[in-house]
């Protein structure tokens, strides 16, 4: 019988015997000369891959013995090769793979949907963090990089199946190592801080402040963390990068500051909480804007509302000015100040 004649319905008797774990059918093919990595099309998983991913040890590595291609791809280009598929299968089966020669398929990319992926970050995005030990057991890198420097700890913060679950693989990457400081070298240029700010994960952000990482730091636009917090709806976040230190008035390339993004992006309750921690409300960007011209649509009112009763309350609470505020006069008076400092200067 030929095992890869296919039947009306697409299917052929090495497919059935693999999916029925029939060890003696395939071992008789093998024996009567089946090359191990026979298949009907490049784009269908090689016998040894359908044998991982059916979860059968026993014929993983018969197909080993016979000397499979471990490294061979599904599909040629960019695919997944055995470890992508183990690292969705059993640890058992994983393990007798890195026991094998040529283990640097283990650390082979795969891109999907414009996501790069590892045997590491495939275990990291099934949430499984004994899979994820024994890769790290095996040394395989806790700072492996993707073409744009992020991480496996970027990796986790922004691909998960649930915060309850990423945050033990967050603590495990860490423990064995994981940069927390890396930054990518994407369009962004950001920490794993930044990937956990714009994720608006909580306890990551925690986590990494409690560590030490720099709560002013900032991205290649000149962007900090409060900034990416303020175009969230996390306000608990914007409150922990303050108490870390973030500075309110940075700005970023366009003059803006965090009020100015989350009026902008109409975040009610951060632009609450950036206004009781003393953000100016008066403040312009790079094109003389306030942060409350910046939300004048309809839909923006209560945002809108919340910034004009803050220069309101600062006119009134300030040398009973209505219609300056406190900083744009301290502002005025600094700039008359250096002016006379210059004439003076120039007469002497």
């Amino acid at each position: 019988m030929d095992p890869l004649l296919v039947d009306d319905k697409g299917r052929c008797p090495l497919h059935q015997a693999i999916s029925n774990n029939d060890y003696a059918a395939v071992a008789g093919w093998l024996q009567a000369g089946m090359k191990p990595d026979a298949r009907l099309r490049d784009d269908e998983p090689t016998p040894v891959q359908m044998a991982i991913e059916n979860k059968n040890p026993e014929l993983v590595k018969l197909f080993t013995d016979y000397g499979a291609d471990l490294a061979l791809a599904t599909p040629p280009k960019q695919g997944r090769n055995a470890y992508h598929y183990a690292a969705l299968s059993t640890p058992e089966i994983m393990e007798f793979l890195l026991q094998q020669p040529g283990r640097a398929a283990a650390e082979a990319i795969t891109e999907e949907k414009k996501v790069q992926l590892t045997p590491l970050r495939l275990a990291l995005r099934d949430g499984n963090r004994e899979m994820t030990g024994l890769l790290l057991d095996y040394g395989i890198d806790v700072n492996e990089p993707d073409e744009n420097n992020e991480t496996p700890l970027h990796f986790i913060l922004g691909h998960r199946k649930s915060r309850e679950e990423a945050m033990p693989l967050v603590r495990l990457l860490i423990d064995r190592g994981a940069d927390i400081d890396a930054k990518a070298t994407n369009f962004w240029n950001e920490t794993p801080l930044f990937s956990a700010v714009r994720d608006q994960f909580t306890e990551a952000v925690k986590l990494l402040l409690d560590l030490g990482c720099d709560a002013a730091q900032k991205n290649h636009l000149e962007e900090t963390l409060l900034h990416a917090a303020a175009a969230t709806y996390d306000a608990a976040n914007v409150r922990m990068l303050l108490q870390h230190g973030a500075k309110l008035e940075e700005k970023n390339r366009i003059g803006r500051t965090a009020l100015h993004i989350a009026a902008h992006a109409n975040r009610l309750e951060v632009v609450k909480t950036l206004l009781d921690a003393g953000a100016d409300p008066y403040a312009k960007d790079r094109d003389g804007k306030t942060p409350d011209e910046l939300c004048p649509a309809d839909f923006q009112k209560n945002v809108h509302r919340e910034i004009l009763r803050k220069q309101m309350e600062l006119d009134a609470r300030h040398m009973g000015q209505p219609h300056e505020s406190y900083y744009a006069r301290k502002r005025r008076e600094e700039q008359a100040k250096n002016r006379s400092s210059r004439q003076w200067g120039n007469r002497r």
